[in-house]
């Protein structure tokens, strides 16, 4: 998938948009389950916008390994590649009482499984606030962030780490990533721990 950055800044202000749709506050994590895909890196720096902290989870990780790093990070969203992603977390939901939403960014639902599970299909109907909202492919889960005005300045950038021991975007780095991102320029790829 080819993208350009511009069309990149609005992916990711779009889903940060909908990730604070769903409840996501400052330093919550989300979880992001799958293999490098524009989608992976939409939800990673969307988080980073909203204020929030990403996880990667290796996909060769089973269901008992998400739970404990969805546990231990208080996921609030989690992120999936596919429906085999999903099915490892369908079993263990009722064990993760920070969850609002899950996301998965490509193919279709598994309805069946979902039934089986007892899970709904999110929807733009928002249900109570620090509730779960339900399972949403990807386009879905974006149409949230298209129903709210733009992220303001003061959630960018706030986060503090990615978790865990990922690299590490300050409020301090944020104008040199927003920068790259808004711009096009090529020196993204620069670590911001190199920065003084």
């Amino acid at each position: 998938m080819t993208m350009s950055w511009s069309v990149y800044l609005k992916e990711v202000e779009t889903c940060a948009r909908a990730l604070i749709s769903v409840g996501l506050q400052r330093f919550q994590c989300t979880n992001i389950m799958g293999f490098n895909s524009a989608e992976w890196f939409v939800a990673d720096v969307a988080t980073i916008f909203a204020g929030g902290i990403a996880a990667g989870v290796y996909t060769t990780n089973q269901t008992e390994s998400c739970l404990y790093q969805a546990q231990h990070s208080e996921a609030a969203v989690i992120f999936v590649d596919n429906a085999t992603q999903l099915s490892k977390y369908l079993p263990i939901m009722k064990n993760l009482p920070s969850l609002l939403a899950i996301v998965q960014w490509s193919g279709p639902l598994p309805t069946s499984e979902l039934d089986k599970f007892g899970v709904k299909r999110g929807t733009s109907v928002l249900g109570p606030v620090g509730t779960f909202q339900g399972v949403y492919e990807w386009r879905e889960f974006l149409r949230l962030g298209g129903l709210f005005s733009l992220l303001s300045d003061s959630r960018r950038g706030e986060s503090a780490a990615s978790y865990p021991g990922g690299a590490h975007i300050t409020t301090e780095a944020w104008p040199l990533l927003h920068s790259h991102l808004h711009l096009g320029d090529n020196r993204s790829s620069q670590s911001c721990h190199d920065q003084p």
